[in-house]
C-alpha cells in the first residue's frame, strides 16, 4: 500500500502513531507503552489474518466484543493455531520485558502526561469517530472507503482505516427517512402485501415443532471431485420424499448464532452493520419478539439446546430474551457422548430432544443447534479416519484430507437425521422437523478446497448463491399443507412458512413477510434472489415493486 498509495500508508501511520503516544501517555513510561503499542498492532493484524483465511473477511471492530469470550472461541480453531508461531511470539514477549529491564526508564511526570493527554485524547475521537467532525476532510481527501465491499475496503485503505471506517456505534442503523408517518404508510403497504387473511383457515392439531439446525451440513459432492459413497444419501431420499429445498445462509464457514437470529426473528443480518452481532449486540440485552414467543402465546412449551457452554455468543442470555422457557447447554445436558475427539455428536443432541419432547404434555417447540462438524477437520478427529475415500485432479493431499474427514461428519449427521426421522414417525403427537444446515465449511485457508475443485474463488463468494446454499427438509409424521419444492429460502421465511402450512393466525408481520417471500425468496448481502432463482447483487437492480417491500422490511 505505502507504493500504490503513500497518502494512505502515511495517513495510517500518522493514526499509529497518535494511538502509540496515547499510550505512552496513560502509562507514563515510553518503552512499555511503545511496546504494548506494538503488541497491540501485531495481534490485531494476527487476528485479521486468520479471519481473513478461514471467513475470507477481515476484522470488524463490533468483532471485539466477543474478546470475553475467547475461553469458548479458542478450543474451536485450537488446531489452526501454530506452536511454533505462539512459541516465537512468546519468546518475542519475554526478551522485550529483558532488554526493557536492562535499559535506561524514560518516564514521563503524571502533571506533564495529563496536560499533553486531553489534546491527544480528543485528537484520537476525533479522528476515530470522524463523522461530521473536522478531521471528516482528511479521510475525504486521504482514503476511499467502500462499505458496500469490505475486502476491498479493507485491501486498498489497509485494516487500519478499515477497521475505523467500520466504527459504529450502533450496529444497526436507523433508517432515513424513519419517523411517524413513515411507518404509518409502510403499515399501510404491509397489509396490501400481506399474503394471508387474519384468521385461521381452519382448526388444527398442535404439533411438537423442532429446528434442528445442523453446524456446518452442506452436501460435498458439489465439489467437483470423486467420492467412494455418498455422504448424505438418506437426507437426499428424505429430500425427495418431503417438503425440501436450500437455505441461502447469512453466514459462510462461521458465524452460527447469525443464522440463528434470522431464523428465530425473522429479520435479515442485511441490515446489521458489518461484524455486528445481533446475540451479542442487541438480544443479550433486552427481550426481543420471535418465533418462541409467538409460539408461547400459542400454548407451546420452548427449549433450546445447544452442546457448547451458554457464554458463546451470549446464549445464555439471549434464549431466555428470545422466549425461551428453558436453555440447556452442556453442562445441562443427559447425553454427551462424543463421536468425534473434540465435540458432542448429533446422535447425542437428538437422544436429548426426543427426550424433551416425549417429557412434556403440552406441544413443544425446540430450537436445537449441533456443534459435531465443526472445524478442524484435521486427520485424527474421527478414529479410525474417515469410511470414505476422495479423489479428484488438481486435489492437494492436505485438501483431500479434509475433505474425506469433513464427509465423515456429514454421513454421521446424515445417519443420525435418519434416525430422527424413524423416532418421529412412531411417535404418537404430531411433529414436525425443520432440518437445515447453517453455513458452508471453511476447507484449508483461503477457500483452497473450493479453489482446487473448481467450485469458485473469492470473486465467486461474494455474489454465488452456492456460497450459501444449504440443504433444507421439512420432516413430519403427519400431511402438511406444504408444497415439495420450496426452492432456495432464506431463514426469515422459516417461521412464516411454517406457520401458514400449519394454518396458524399469525402476526402481519409474517403474513408481510409470505408475500415478500413471493416476489423475493431469498437474499443477502450482494445476492438477491428472484422467483424465478435468478440472483442479482444489489436491491436496485430489482424491479422496483420489489425494492418498496425491501424497503418496508
Amino acid at each position: 500500500m505505502g507504493q500504490e498509495y503513500p497518502d494512505r500508508y502515511f495517513f495510517t501511520a500518522f493514526l499509529l502513531s497518535l494511538f502509540t503516544f496515547a499510550l505512552i501517555l496513560l502509562i507514563g513510561e515510553t518503552y512499555i507503552g511503545g511496546g504494548i503499542g506494538l503488541l497491540v498492532y501485531f495481534i490485531l493484524a494476527l487476528v485479521n489474518y486468520y479471519k481473513q483465511i478461514y471467513r475470507n473477511e477481515p476484522l470488524f471492530p463490533n468483532d471485539f466484543i466477543q474478546i470475553g469470550q475467547l475461553q469458548n472461541v479458542i478450543p474451536l480453531i485450537s488446531e489452526s493455531i501454530s506452536i511454533t508461531a505462539t512459541l516465537l511470539i512468546i519468546g518475542v514477549i519475554v526478551t522485550g520485558l529483558f532488554a526493557w529491564y536492562k535499559m535506561p526508564k524514560i518516564k514521563i511526570g503524571w502533571i506533564t502526561r495529563l496536560v499533553i493527554f486531553v489534546p491527544v485524547a480528543y485528537l484520537l475521537y476525533s479522528f476515530l469517530l470522524y463523522d461530521d467532525r473536522f478531521t471528516e476532510s482528511y479521510y475525504e481527501e486521504y482514503t476511499s472507503f467502500m462499505p458496500w465491499n469490505q475486502q476491498n475496503n479493507y485491501y486498498y485503505n489497509g485494516p487500519v482505516l478499515g477497521m475505523i471506517s467500520n466504527i459504529k456505534l450502533d450496529v444497526v442503523e436507523k433508517p432515513d427517512p424513519y419517523n411517524q408517518t413513515v411507518m404509518e404508510d409502510s403499515v399501510v403497504n404491509a397489509n396490501e402485501v400481506s399474503a394471508r387473511s387474519d384468521d385461521e383457515k381452519e382448526k388444527t392439531v398442535q404439533p411438537n415443532i423442532i429446528f434442528f439446525m445442523n453446524e456446518t451440513f452442506w452436501d460435498p459432492t458439489n465439489l467437483d471431485v470423486k467420492f467412494s459413497e455418498d455422504p448424505m444419501k438418506n437426507t437426499r431420499r428424505l429430500m425427495e420424499e418431503y417438503p425440501s429445498g436450500q437455505i441461502l445462509s447469512p453466514s459462510f464457514g462461521g458465524e452460527t448464532a447469525n443464522v440463528e437470529f434470522e431464523a428465530l426473528t425473522s429479520y435479515s443480518m442485511s441490515y446489521i452493520n458489518p461484524g455486528g452481532n445481533p446475540f451479542n449486540h442487541i438480544l443479550a440485552n433486552d427481550n426481543y419478539p420471535s418465533v418462541v414467543s409467538y409460539l408461547n402465546d400459542r400454548g407451546y412449551y420452548s427449549e433450546a439446546i445447544h452442546p457448547n457452554g451458554g457464554n458463546l455468543y451470549r446464549r445464555q442470555r439471549v434464549y431466555p430474551n428470545l422466549g425461551f422457557d428453558q436453555s440447556t447447554f452442556l453442562d445441562d445436558m443427559t447425553y454427551t457422548k462424543k463421536d468425534n475427539k473434540q465435540f458432542v455428536s448429533d446422535r447425542s443432541v437428538v437422544k436429548e430432544l426426543l427426550d424433551t419432547v416425549e417429557q412434556q404434555e403440552q406441544p413443544a417447540f425446540i430450537h436445537a443447534v449441533t456443534i459435531a462438524n465443526h472445524l478442524p477437520y484435521s486427520e485424527d478427529k474421527y478414529e479410525g479416519g474417515s469410511t470414505i475415500d476422495v479423489s479428484g485432479e488438481g486435489l492437494s493431499p492436505d485438501t483431500e484430507r479434509q475433505i474425506e474427514v469433513y464427509s465423515e461428519g456429514i454421513k454421521r449427521s446424515d445417519e443420525t437425521l435418519k434416525k430422527l426421522n424413524e423416532s418421529i414417525q412412531e411417535m404418537d403427537e404430531p411433529t414436525v422437523v425443520v432440518f437445515f444446515g447453517d453455513h458452508l465449511p471453511s476447507i484449508g485457508a483461503n477457500l483452497k478446497a473450493y479453489k482446487e475443485t473448481g467450485f469458485g474463488n473469492e470473486e465467486d463468494q461474494k455474489q454465488q448463491a452456492k456460497f450459501y446454499e444449504t440443504p433444507l427438509v421439512f420432516l413430519s409424521n403427519f400431511e402438511m399443507d406444504m408444497k415439495k419444492e420450496v426452492g432456495t429460502v432464506s431463514p426469515v421465511y422459516l417461521a412464516p412458512m411454517l406457520a401458514d402450512a400449519l394454518h396458524y393466525e399469525t402476526p402481519k408481520f409474517y403474513g408481510f413477510l409470505e408475500g415478500m417471500q413471493q416476489k423475493l425468496p431469498a437474499f443477502r448481502d450482494m445476492i438477491y434472489m428472484t422467483p424465478d432463482g435468478e440472483t442479482v447483487p444489489s436491491p436496485d437492480e430489482l424491479p422496483s415493486s420489489t425494492q418498496k417491500i425491501l424497503k418496508d422490511y
